[in-house]
């Protein structure tokens, strides 16, 4: 069991392997050989989680108590990246909310979303040159000189958009200093009306850089229970 910002446990989700079918974009040429990439990210959820004043954390147990109209539920995604010599450079889960059958009015929401932003520091040595150039004759005299600095820089790799809307993401990025690569817990707290079902539609992506094709953009064909979620009315008090 693992816990979350909201405070409540979430069950080990098992992930299983997806199979990346390469979308078509102008201007990239990909053979047979690159039209799929199997074994390359997996994939996993948990069935939907109901938050109550009970069990939520801090954060979340005050807004749970003012809120009577509405329900809260907890869903949780794993994304997995398997090493390889054609490496993953990018990847991005998003998540469509809607209520079932009914219309816009009131639609669900991302409450929360954890983490919100993954980033490592690291530095980078700058150098600046500095002084006088002059010309003598068909040759250039220079008097430049230099002075090098290090500055510590933030590169984020995983960032999510979409707070409080009913469309949320979380981008994912290889950075020169870490490889996308292992496994990811990703976690939304989804408010919703009390009296209605709602649902979540799920679509995953990556672009790997392929050794002839060059970077290949991927859509991951989940199975219909991965790529929907059901999200039922009335079940949390």
């Amino acid at each position: 069991m693992t816990s979350t910002e909201s405070g409540i446990a979430i069950p080990e989700i098992e992930v299983v392997e997806t199979v990346l079918e390469a979308r078509e974009v102008l201007g990239t040429d990909v053979g047979a050989q690159e039209a799929t990439a199997p074994r390359r990210v997996s994939f996993g959820r948990a069935d939907p989680i109901p938050l109550t004043p009970e069990t939520a954390g801090d954060a979340l147990r005050e807004r749970l108590v003012a809120d009577e109209g509405h329900r809260y539920w907890v869903l949780a995604f794993t994304c997995s990246f398997t090493p390889d010599d054609e490496p993953v450079l990018e990847s991005r889960l998003a998540i469509r909310l809607s209520l079932d059958g009914a219309g816009v009015a009131d639609a669900p929401v991302a409450a929360l979303l954890d983490p919100e932003r993954l980033a490592i520091r690291r530095e980078r040595t700058r150098t600046l040159s500095f002084g006088p150039k002059a010309l003598a004759g068909p040759a250039e005299i220079s008097a430049e000189a230099s002075q090098s600095s290090k500055v510590e820089i933030e590169e984020a790799y995983l960032v999510a958009t979409g707070k409080g809307q009913s469309v949320a993401q979380w981008f994912f990025r290889r950075q020169p200093a870490i490889a996308l690569e292992g496994m990811h817990d990703l976690r939304m707290v989804v408010r919703g009306p009390a009296s209605l079902p709602a649902r979540a539609e799920l679509k995953l992506t990556a672009k790997i850089r392929r050794r002839f094709a060059g970077i290949v953009p991927y859509s991951a064909q989940l199975p219909p229970d991965l790529r929907t979620v059901q999200i039922p009315a009335g079940a949390a008090p």
